[in-house]
């Protein structure tokens, strides 16, 4: 389990930040969740993320697959609650609260959880972006470098008829003319 200090991550994300500045909580907050939503997927891990405030009536934009969110309350911290968390924790070596406070990080490891940096955190996330862009980004046919073969070549001319292929040639002609006008 993840512990996450959504305020540290809304500061520390300027796309987040950018939101909150402009006046859009929920979106920045949407944003955050996003981001924990992407570390955990990729670390197979469930987080919890912790608001400070209420949240005024706050409701994310989509359900968020291994990821739960609260706020604090009003009459306290984020940083107070997330050591309340760990505190109230069994297994807190199976535990990772991710922080920029240093209070709240030093409190985490004297309880036996381990700490992680929000720009950690951030940092893992866009390594593991760039990876599946790189995954995903489908390699170009070989075919399309090297050109067909003379073989292709034969093949295809004498699937057209006589004339057809040089008439199709002049309407390509005859369209980039219109084109250029």
């Amino acid at each position: 389990m993840v512990i996450v200090d959504g305020h540290n991550l809304t500061f520390a994300d300027d796309r987040a930040s950018d939101l909150l500045e402009a006046g859009d909580p929920e979106r920045s907050r949407n944003r955050v969740l996003e981001i924990v939503t992407r570390y955990a997927v990729s670390t197979g891990q469930r987080a919890h993320v912790v608001f400070d405030g209420t949240g005024g009536g706050y409701t994310p934009q989509a359900p968020r697959e291994r990821v739960r969110f609260t706020f604090a309350g009003e009459y306290r911290s984020a940083d107070q609650a997330i050591v309340r968390m760990v505190r109230d924790t069994t297994g807190r070596r199976d535990l990772t609260v991710v922080s920029n406070d240093r209070e709240v990080l030093a409190a985490a490891k004297r309880m036996g959880a381990n700490t992680l940096r929000v720009d950690d955190l951030l940092e893992h996330v866009a390594r593991v972006q760039s990876q599946k862009r790189k995954r995903d980004k489908a390699p170009e046919p070989r075919a399309k470098q090297t050109g067909a073969t003379p073989a292709e070549v034969e093949y295809w001319l004498g699937e057209f008829p006589e004339g057809t292929v040089e008439e199709i040639e002049k309407e390509i002609d005859a369209e980039d003319d219109e084109r250029k006008k």
